[in-house]
């Protein structure tokens, strides 16, 4: 792993709770250089909430800068997990896969009760390519701002996936498939909702091959304002 002075390093960390109990890691702190770095996989099991509250800084990364706001997974390096198994994440803004090299990082949502929240908005694949969110049986992801499956024009062949009964990404502000970037794509399937307010598919110069795909009975992509 790449370190920091001022990082607090954790490898493979589980945050869960037993018997009904529930554990709470909770991170709020006003100096985003000194964020907490989890190398390789954060997994958040039934009874885990993870908090990052304000400017605060996690880092799902084996390579991660020097500064960090809101949750990213994969800054510099690639291959990074996170897993929300009926556990609760909330932040600020979030990025999954933020720099050019931090691709094919993925982020799991799945079962009911499994909710990741952000107060603003959610990137998949901001420079980086091949990153990958799934919500699945029930899981939810839920923004107060936009969100974004290929920002930058490097981010492309990002994906998300949202399938099953109850599995829902709301945005309360845009969803675009392709800001700048290439050849994203999103899926819903068997019954997955996603809704947002404007919806763009291709939005920048050079945002080619973008596809949203909606397929099987109860499957819903709602835009409130197109």
């Amino acid at each position: 792993a790449f370190l920091f002075p001022n990082t607090l390093t954790i490898s493979n960390l589980t945050v869960s709770g037993r018997n009904g109990s529930t554990n709470t890691l909770l991170l709020n702190t006003l100096n985003p250089r000194a964020p907490l770095q989890i190398v390789s996989d954060l997994t958040v099991d039934a009874g885990g909430i993870v908090e990052v509250v304000g400017d605060s800084g996690l880092l799902v990364d084996s390579g991660a800068g020097p500064e960090g706001v809101g949750l990213d997974v994969g800054v510099n390096s690639a291959g990074e997990q996170l897993s929300i198994l009926g556990g609760q994440v909330s932040d600020n803004v979030a990025y999954l896969g933020l720099n050019l090299y931090s691709s094919n990082n993925t982020a799991l949502v799945t079962g009911s009760g499994s909710v990741w929240s952000n107060a603003n908005v959610l990137y998949v694949g901001y420079s980086a390519a091949g990153n990958s969110l799934t919500v699945t049986n029930g899981g939810a992801v839920l923004n107060g701002g936009s969100g974004y499956i290929g920002l930058n024009l490097s981010a492309s062949n990002n994906t998300v996936l949202v399938t099953g009964s109850g599995s829902v990404w709301s945005n309360t502000s845009d969803l675009t498939v392709g800001f700048s970037g290439a050849a994203n794509s999103l899926t819903i399937s068997s019954g997955g909702a996603v809704y947002n307010g404007y919806g763009y598919i291709g939005d920048r110069s050079g945002a080619n091959y973008n596809t949203v795909l909606v397929t099987d009975p109860g499957s819903v992509w709602s835009n409130a304002f197109n």
